[in-house]
């Protein structure tokens, strides 16, 4: 191979490069470096300068392109142009900003280089039940695999130009996709008040036989995104459903009472100065439903955007299981959240913790994403006693509340922590609307708290 062929592989196998190292690779002068990255032209991206000058090489994407312009959408529903992205060697890309945003490129991001997709697209791909519909809707026509956690960076981004305008979030890839979400901004067909407990019987069935892929929203419960009309209002939400339980099945039921109880836990959290998603419990043709409104999204067509703690700890940290509570004080110090925000994370914890939410996982907590540190807690969802859910088999095996113990250093916010969980599980208690077997979990429940209550 002749030099100009060395280098274009050396970038295809390395990525980002500075002279030095090109030089060193391929034994030439820097200066014989120097001219054949410029014979390269617009083929390489340089950033940087003097001694941190570095050069990439751009790839094509077969079928899309190289690069694509990336629109954020604000709260009253406008578009504005966020950078151009482009796809480069090395399984890297670069977002060349139209503003500064600090917070994006934080660290070692400053040129706007990644060494994926960009951090705070890394929601956006399709995931969790609601992924694998979107999965079902469109992957076979592209070649994909079924399920789109088998899906490489390429193909997550191709989904999001193709088909990304309901994305979770703000951020908007692409012409195509940024056209089709005008579409939407236009079309008022939508606007007439929606029969509940019409429309959402037939929306989970829908959901269960063909999947219904709308939004990327992530999470395994099955559920449906849907924007429901009440009084000419339009508000965006996921609802949660359960299988039917008309039936005397005994783990449709334990679903059942699972929705409410994650309705409960919201209420309750509130006393602890959490925020928390409005939710609405209903019942509509045997099944029961959990309305969660969606805080990515306002009014007709406004957007927020998030960045879940599996994204921002990916990114920056990597610890990917350590508990909430100890990562609050590792985002604290590094100015991602405020003194109030690690707080909250602290009790959000505990409170988990007490109620037995063993599904506390990086993508159930996330943050506004705003343009600089530090970032505001999103409110508070999916949190509810996971560890009493029906298996996968359908199966009600017998568990005991065993929650850890806090030290003494974590008094504080573990003590606001129990109290409201106590409240949650005497409130359970007493509460016919729930199952008797729950009610009986929760009473054994109070009792392994009361004993934690003793150490404080």
């Amino acid at each position: 191979m002749n030099d100009l062929a060395n280098l274009r592989a050396l970038f295809q196998a390395e990525g980002m490069l500075s002279t030095h190292e090109i030089s060193q690779a391929l034994g030439l002068h820097r200066s014989t470096v120097t001219r054949q990255i410029r014979k390269l032209g617009n083929e390489v991206l340089s950033v940087g300068s003097g001694p941190q000058l570095k050069h990439l090489l751009r790839r094509e994407i077969p079928g899309l392109g190289s690069q694509w312009p990336a629109y954020q959408v604000d709260e009253q529903g406008k578009a504005h142009f966020l950078g151009t992205i482009h796809a480069l060697h090395g399984g890297m890309w670069q977002l060349a900003f139209e503003n500064p945003k600090p917070a994006f490129t934080d660290s070692e991001f400053k040129h706007g280089i990644f060494p994926g997709l960009p951090w705070f697209f890394d929601d956006m791909r399709p995931q969790g039940f609601l992924g694998r519909a979107f999965a079902r809707r469109y992957g076979e026509h592209w070649g994909f695999p079924q399920n789109p956690e088998d899906w490489n960076n390429d193909q997550a981004f191709t989904a999001l130009v193709r088909a990304g305008e309901n994305a979770l979030g703000a951020f908007i890839i692409g012409d195509q996709a940024i056209k089709s979400f005008y579409a939407a901004c236009i079309d008022e067909s939508g606007k007439q008040d929606t029969d509940l407990a019409v429309e959402f019987p037939k929306r989970a069935e829908s959901a269960l036989e063909f999947g219904e892929g709308s939004s990327s929203a992530g999470g395994e419960q099955q559920k449906f995104a849907i924007t429901v009309v009440k009084g000419g209002q339009p508000s965006a939400v996921i609802v949660k459903f359960t299988p039917p339980f008309s039936t005397g099945s005994e783990p449709a039921q334990r679903w059942r009472d699972l929705l409410r109880a994650e309705q409960l836990a919201g209420k309750l959290l509130q006393s602890l100065a959490v925020d928390t998603v409005s939710s609405t419990y209903q019942e509509y043709g045997g099944r029961a439903f959990l309305t969660v409104d969606r805080f990515d999204r306002i009014g007709d067509h406004g957007r927020r955007s998030v960045v879940s703690l599996r994204a921002l700890d990916a990114a920056f940290f990597g610890f990917g299981n350590r508990p909430w509570n100890e990562l609050a004080s590792d985002l604290l110090q590094d100015g991602w959240i405020d003194t109030e925000g690690a707080t909250a994370m602290r009790r959000i914890h505990w409170f988990g913790q007490f109620i037995g939410n063993s599904d506390m996982h990086y993508g159930n907590l996330s943050f506004f994403l705003s343009d600089e540190k530090p970032l505001r807690l999103c409110p508070v969802y999916d949190m509810l006693p996971m560890l009493f859910r029906p298996t996968a088999q359908g199966e009600l095996p017998p568990q005991t509340l065993n929650p850890q113990y806090p030290t003494p250093r974590e008094f504080s916010d573990a003590s606001a922590a129990l109290s409201a969980a106590l409240n949650y599980w005497q409130t359970i208690a007493k509460n016919n609307d729930f199952s008797d077997p729950f009610r009986t979990i929760a009473q054994e429940s109070m009792k392994a708290l009361s004993a934690i209550k003793r150490i404080f």
